[in-house]
C-alpha cells in the first residue's frame, strides 16, 4: 500500500530522464556510450508513444544533444547521431533557440553549417548568433516564443501560431527578448 499514486510516464518524466543521462557521471567509454544510448532510446520511446505519454518537445531533443555533446568524442559518429536527431526534431517541429544552442555543442562546426547554414549569422568559439526565422516554418512550428507564450498565459490568442520573423537571435539569456524585439 503506497502513499504515492502510480502514474504513467509523461513528457516531463522523459525529459528529466534524458537530462539525467546527459549529466550522468561516467568514467569509461562503455558508461558514456550507455548514457547516450539511454538518452536516445528514451527519446525514441517518447516519440513512438505519442500522445499516450505526451509529446516530445524542444527540451526532449535539446537534452539528447546535450548527452551527445557531453558523452561522445568529436568525430563522424557524433556528427551522424546529431544530424539524425536534428532531422527528427525538424520533422517534429521543435527547432528553436534551445535546440539550436544544444545542436551547436553536439555537432562539429562543419556539420552545423551543413544543417542550418543560412540561419547562422556569426559563429565563433565565444559567440553564436543566428536567425531562427530563416529556417523552414515546419521545423519550428511548435516552438513558442516569449510573445506567444505570454499571450497563451493570459488566455488570449489560443490558436495563434508563430509566423513571420523578427531580427536575429543570439544564443544567450537575452535570446527571447531579441526574438520579440524588446
Amino acid at each position: 500500500d503506497s502513499t504515492f499514486p502510480v502514474t504513467d510516464p509523461n513528457t516531463l518524466s522523459f525529459n528529466t530522464a534524458i537530462y539525467t543521462c546527459a549529466y550522468a557521471i561516467t568514467e569509461t567509454d562503455a558508461e558514456r556510450a550507455y548514457a547516450v544510448k539511454s538518452a536516445v532510446d528514451m527519446l525514441v520511446k517518447l516519440l513512438r508513444n505519442q500522445p499516450l505519454f505526451g509529446w516530445a518537445n524542444q527540451h526532449s531533443f535539446g537534452n539528447v544533444f546535450l548527452a551527445i555533446a557531453r558523452h561522445m568524442p568529436p568525430g563522424p559518429k557524433r556528427d551522424e547521431l546529431a544530424e539524425s536527431i536534428f532531422w527528427e526534431c525538424c520533422q517534429a517541429g521543435h527547432v528553436g533557440v534551445l535546440v539550436l544552442q544544444r545542436l551547436r555543442i553536439a555537432a562539429s562546426p562543419k556539420k552545423l553549417r551543413e544543417l542550418i547554414g543560412p540561419a547562422i549569422l556569426r559563429h565563433t568559439e565565444k559567440e553564436f548568433v543566428f536567425n531562427s526565422w530563416t529556417l523552414p516554418y515546419p521545423w519550428r512550428r511548435f516552438v513558442l516564443n516569449a510573445q506567444t507564450r505570454s499571450s497563451l498565459l493570459k488566455g488570449t490568442n489560443r490558436e495563434r501560431t508563430i509566423q513571420g520573423g523578427r531580427g536575429d537571435t543570439k544564443a544567450s539569456s537575452e535570446s527571447e527578448d531579441q526574438e520579440t524585439g524588446k
